[in-house]
């Protein structure tokens, strides 16, 4: 019964190499066809065949490294294929390492600018303090990278994509006001005051021109 298990176990890690290999060739064709946008509803799919393929590269190649001698190197020797078998298995190396891994993450690169930021309104994530360290405030922070950072996704992408729950459909001045001033009170804390200005100035703007009955800017 150990010998069906690892044979299979062996054809369906080869499988999952060629399923890992397959789908970075096929973002590679995409990409070069029909462009980011449909490169990127494609990539979702394809790489969670990638991420299983990978899962089953790592997970079957424990049992076929134990048994490696005993059903693939023992059977070569005896039939004189030792140098077909190496190559083989250098071959699989070169399409995982040399080749799959680098298209995904020239894959993953090409498709940073397309990524969907969302404000989500709560803690995300958190940090303990201690003494005397810069997660407590004790330390002075250079928080301009933070706020270059928040300004530069600000120019690539609408305000709409981090307020979705802004009501932008029934009152857009309003929800326009609120995400300026939330944006605003965010750069003021990491020490950009002339950016924070600009955005407080706006909602103010926003809001003097607002009537009372359309001030319905609250999230859904």
């Amino acid at each position: 019964m150990i010998d069906v298990l690892i044979i299979i176990n062996n054809y369906f890690h080869d499988v999952a190499t060629a399923v890992l290999l397959s789908s970075a060739v096929i973002l590679l064709v995409l990409a070069r066809t029909i462009g980011p946008q449909a490169l990127a509803r494609a990539y979702p799919v394809l790489s969670r065949f990638a991420i299983g393929a990978l899962v089953w590269i790592v997970a079957g190649g424990v049992p076929r490294t134990i048994f490696f001698t005993r059903y693939e190197w023992d059977p070569a020797v005896v039939k004189g294929i030792v140098p077909a078998l190496i190559v083989k298995h250098a071959l699989m190396a070169l399409a995982v390492i040399g080749i799959a891994r680098p298209l995904w993450h020239k894959h993953a690169r090409r498709l940073a600018p397309l990524a969907r930021f969302r404000h989500i309104n709560f803690l995300a994530a958190g940090w303990r303090w201690h003494d005397g360290n810069m997660s407590s405030g004790s330390v002075a922070r250079d928080l301009s990278y933070d706020a270059e950072v928040v300004k530069r996704l600000l120019r690539r992408h609408p305000l709409k994509d981090f307020f979705p729950d802004l009501n932008w459909e029934k009152a857009w001045p309003a929800a326009q006001a609120q995400a300026a001033r939330e944006i605003g009170e965010i750069l003021t804390r990491y020490g950009d005051q002339e950016g924070a200005r600009t955005w407080l100035t706006e909602s103010a703007a926003l809001l003097a021109q607002t009537p009372p009955a359309a001030g319905g800017a609250t999230r859904g």
